[in-house]
């Protein structure tokens, strides 16, 4: 692997390096087919005299990065036992939220394995356009042909009023998972939302 990409959460400008994990996933996809799985794998610490530590929200971003860009798994990777002083405290932290995000009651896990699908792996099939290049989309369609958008703002800081067009998409309510009480509207085959740096959506989108 590319030391660069391998060492992604390390450096001060994660934003760019996270752009470049979502590059060299694209190269692996073209290499091995849209349909073939691999898993991503996170490096959350390694040495930790002289690198820093993936961040929680950090962490949280570069799995869903992956998971966008077509992974099936996610193994997680540090060079430290946990009870090592030189571990923060909160190196699990992201880990846990993404495993919650994953497994739990409304997970995405379901829609990552057969027979469920990827229909358009970052608007590479030309169903999902994107206003804002910076934010990655994927679309998923479970075995009901349900469909759920999986999104991740790229940046480290926030952005606003990005669009997001949909072919086949129909009028109604967007459902935002993991975030209570957030309900967008679809209109025109379209919709519009906020996001904060680093910020992941995952979007339940109305049938057409």
């Amino acid at each position: 692997a590319n030391k660069s990409s391998t060492c992604i959460s390390k450096h001060a400008y994660f934003d760019r390096l996270l752009a470049l994990q979502a590059e060299r996933l694209t190269e692996m996809r073209a290499v091995l087919g849209r349909d073939k799985p691999y898993v991503l794998v996170p490096e959350l610490i390694q040495d930790a005299g002289k690198l820093k530590p993936m961040t929680p929200v950090q962490s949280v971003a570069e799995c869903y990065m992956g998971i966008i860009q077509g992974a099936r798994g996610i193994l997680f990777f540090r060079n430290y036992h946990p009870a090592d002083p030189a571990c923060p405290r909160n190196l699990w932290d992201g880990p846990k939220r993404f495993s919650r995000e994953l497994f739990g009651p409304d997970g995405l896990a379901k829609l990552l394995l057969p027979p469920s699908k990827a229909v358009d792996i970052v608007g590479e099939a030309g169903i999902v356009k994107c206003s804002n290049p910076a934010v990655h989309a994927s679309l998923f369609e479970d075995t009901q042909g349900r469909r759920t958008l999986v999104t991740l703002n790229s940046l480290n800081n926030g952005t606003k009023g990005v669009c997001f067009e949909i072919v086949g998409l129909g009028n109604g309510p967007v459902r935002t998972r993991f975030e209570a009480g957030q309900m967008l509207m679809a209109k025109g085959s379209a919709f519009s939302d906020d996001f904060d740096a680093l910020q992941p959506h995952v979007y339940d989108l109305p049938s057409p």
